[in-house]
């Protein structure tokens, strides 16, 4: 038999470049068919790019790199979550050297702390709004009194409105934690090289108009939080950045202790007028002596609210006998007996006239 019309006998139609392909492959001129993906193809590309992702955020917490800005915003979210601040830094001293201040702040602004003269002087204060007070140690006021005798008086001593006696410039050094946190604007930051600060590394920040301002920031646990920070509107006249730390609680109860004391200090205006109150007798000596010594007993009693030092000076018949240094506190009673050869004395049983005199010298 014939096959049918036009085709070989006993074959399929032979392939072209629309009909099926031959035994032998596609015709020469054919289109390459597409091909269709399976599903797990797509699934597994979505996969890797999910794990690709999830690497890149591990890193990243890992590493604690967050972006400046972020980190700067968070670090100020914290600071204003602190009871308050203790800040530290170096000052002018006011007398041609330099000092090292320390301050708390709580979140009312009330502030106390201490400045040490590096040159030799420690001084605590309190402040609280307009209001101030100083207790200084006696190296501190052989260098501030006004008069020598001073030194006494106001040694160790808590004293108002003596804000003159301290560095200029502390008042910018009492901000409160928000109120600091409110100067961080987070703009215009930079990057810069990683610093070491009491043995940790900490992220250093530019930020604010032409970078002035400076933080620097400890990134390594959850969330960062500010240890130094060089802010042109904090701490006037200061030769240092600033190192700041969270308010330890004794600080903060020193604070508070102060602050509820400020009233009741003496102020410093009047303990600059005040002057020791002493009364001074001579007991014994009868207005004669007849024996080779002539003894008397000078009392000293102090009837101010003043500590004073001095010296006393006794003379008989007009010439010195005795000089006795003296201390005396509030409400002391002081005797100092004095002996001094009869002056005319020249058998027994002569007698003389006596005339005792005391005097104070000092006890300003």
């Amino acid at each position: 038999g014939y096959g049918q019309g036009g085709y070989a006998p006993g074959g399929p139609p032979p392939g072209g470049a629309y009909g099926p392909p031959g035994p032998w492959g596609l015709p020469p001129g054919a289109p390459t068919p597409r091909r269709r993906r399976s599903p797990w193809f797509w699934g597994g590309i979505a996969g890797a790019l999910v794990l690709v992702l999830l690497l890149t955020a591990v890193v990243l917490v890992a590493t604690g790199e967050r972006a400046p800005q972020a980190t700067v915003e968070a670090a100020t979210a914290d600071l204003r979550c602190w009871e308050g601040a203790t800040y530290s830094g170096q000052i002018p001293d006011g007398l041609g050297g330099r000092a090292t201040l320390e301050v708390t702040v709580d979140r009312l602004g009330n502030a106390a702390g201490t400045v040490t003269r590096a040159s030799g002087g420690r001084a605590e204060f309190v402040s609280v709004g307009t209001s101030d007070a100083v207790r200084g140690d006696r190296a501190w006021w052989e260098r501030s009194a006004e008069r020598p005798e001073l030194v006494d008086r106001f040694t160790g001593v808590w004293l108002s409105e003596a804000g003159s006696e301290l560095p200029s410039g502390l008042g910018t050094w009492t901000e409160s934690p928000s109120e600091l946190a409110d100067g961080f604007i987070a703009y215009e930051v930079r990057e810069e090289p990683e610093e070491v600060v009491e043995g940790r590394d900490v992220r250093v920040i530019a930020m604010g108009s032409s970078y002035g301002s400076r933080v620097v920031v400890e990134d390594a646990g959850d969330v960062p939080t500010l240890v130094r920070f060089d802010q042109p509107s904090f701490g006037t006249g200061r030769v240092s950045p600033v190192t700041v730390h969270r308010a330890a609680p004794q600080a903060l109860s020193t604070v508070r202790d102060l602050t509820a004391q400020l009233p009741t200090m003496k102020s410093y205006y009047q303990a600059l007028s005040e002057r020791p109150r002493l009364a001074l007798t001579v007991e014994g000596g009868a207005g004669e002596c007849s024996t080779p010594t002539c003894t008397v007993t000078v009392r000293l009693v102090n009837t101010g609210t003043l500590s004073t030092t001095g010296t006393v000076v006794v003379t008989l018949n007009g010439a010195e006998v005795a000089r006795h240094p003296f201390s005396s506190a509030p409400g002391s009673d002081l005797a100092f007996p004095t002996t001094a050869d009869n002056p005319v004395y020249s058998s027994p049983g002569a007698r003389i006239s006596a005339y005792w005199y005391a005097r104070v010298d000092g006890g300003r």
